[in-house]
């Protein structure tokens, strides 16, 4: 499990490297309608088409990303040839969303915040890679920017400024980096506990048991560890930054 935690954790690198690669690459996009200023949008020409476009390729670079980590994560659990099933599972659907719409979820969040950023870049005059800064840099909340607070209010037609503020819903959150960030954690996690519930069974278990493998409290992963589960039924990762290993049980352990 520790293996797996190394490579959970090089998640965010993964994620923070594609939107340096993206996001310069949609304000370029955007430039020939710098003579909008406050009264840019992506509703100009083909350029929304074009946006969309690149936000698309965002979200299955980070999707490449995923895999290719899962797949490292399914060799530690020894079930390279079940690699197929596993990342078939990684994609399903849980809840109303499969993997993929997750992701584009998210990037439909950079989206909205994106058009209010390059309309502030186009007035200030702001060099590409110093606007990518100033969006990673306050990606968590774009209204802490003092060029995002000089802007509300100042006639941009950008409804993210315009607005003042964010309606998202339920599962979503301004912080893209780290939205994509947990998902991509999450389903490296979620490929190698398969994989293990996977080779505990061709090894001849009935069953297997969660241990924790942290001293942060949490009553649920508690729970977890006072059963036998079976292997039809996985229970771990039980959240986003669990970190809980599991053992076979085998039937004269009963």
């Amino acid at each position: 499990m520790d293996r797996v935690i190394d490579e959970m954790a090089k998640a965010k690198g993964d994620v923070e490297r594609e939107l340096r690669q993206y996001i310069p690459e949609i304000i370029r996009e955007c430039m020939a309608f710098a003579y909008l200023g406050k009264s840019f949008t992506f509703d100009v020409s083909d350029l929304s088409d074009r946006v969309n476009s690149r936000l698309i390729a965002l979200s299955d670079a980070i999707l490449d990303d995923i895999e290719s980590r899962a797949k490292t994560a399914i060799k530690y659990a020894e079930e390279e040839d079940d690699e197929d099933a596993i990342l078939l599972y990684i994609r399903r659907q849980i809840g109303e969303e499969d993997l993929v719409q997750r992701l584009d979820k998210h990037c439909s969040t950079l989206r909205y915040f994106l058009e209010g950023w390059v309309a502030i870049g186009m007035v200030n005059n702001i060099k590409e890679y110093e606007l990518t800064n100033q969006i990673l840099s306050h990606i968590d909340n774009p209204f802490a920017s003092p060029l995002w607070q000089e802007a509300l209010n100042a006639g941009y037609l950008s409804d993210a400024i315009r607005g003042g503020l964010y309606q998202y819903g339920k599962g979503n959150q301004k912080n893209v980096l780290k939205a994509l960030t947990e998902i991509e954690q999450y389903a490296i996690n979620e490929a190698y506990q398969y994989g293990c519930i996977l080779h505990y069974g061709k090894l001849g278990a009935i069953g297997y048991r969660t241990y924790r493998q942290s001293s942060y409290p949490c009553e649920a992963c508690d729970e977890l560890t006072r059963h036998i589960w079976p292997l039809d039924v996985i229970v771990l990762p039980e959240h986003p930054r669990c970190v809980c290993g599991s053992r076979p049980v085998f039937a004269d352990e009963i």
